[in-house]
């Protein structure tokens, strides 16, 4: 099978998987969220990897940005008093570019771009034989 690349329009970064919600703890994460101070940022790649084991090529910032840990682990807190159990696993931020590499691609050329993060989104996604469908359930903007 050929590696698979990550459609345009669906690159995003992943903050924190929920898996399976109810509505009543949907609602109580959507208006913590919305209480959150959220201001823009911006996130510097110049990193790409390629894991044998996980079959991936991805895009990775940097440094971390604190903006981004930040709001990262007020997400989490959020969850939790939300009632969801969170992965305690620390978070890697990173961009899937391709699934199914089996073998690394050589001579890639090295990264360097910024993408200005203007918005957090809540999105629903939902596994399929010829990849992920994903669904914007909310969006909020970050403030300038």
């Amino acid at each position: 099978m050929a590696a698979r690349a990550s459609p345009i329009d669906k690159l995003h970064m992943t903050l924190l998987f929920l898996g399976s919600v109810d509505g009543q703890t949907q609602d109580c994460l959507e208006q913590a969220v919305a209480e959150l101070p959220l201001p823009r940022f911006e996130l510097k790649f110049g990193h790409l990897h390629h894991r044998r084991r996980q079959q991936m090529l991805w895009l990775q910032p940097d440094a971390p940005a604190p903006q981004l840990q930040a709001l990262v682990a007020a997400l989490r807190r959020l969850a939790a008093d939300c009632g969801l159990k969170i992965d305690a696993r620390p978070f890697c931020a990173h961009v899937t570019l391709l699934r199914k590499l089996i073998r690394p691609v050589a001579n890639l050329p090295k990264p360097d771009f910024v993408w200005p993060v203007q918005a957090l989104t809540l999105v629903a996604s939902k596994t399929l034989p010829t990849g992920a469908e994903y669904r914007c359930i909310k969006k909020w903007p970050l403030n300038a």
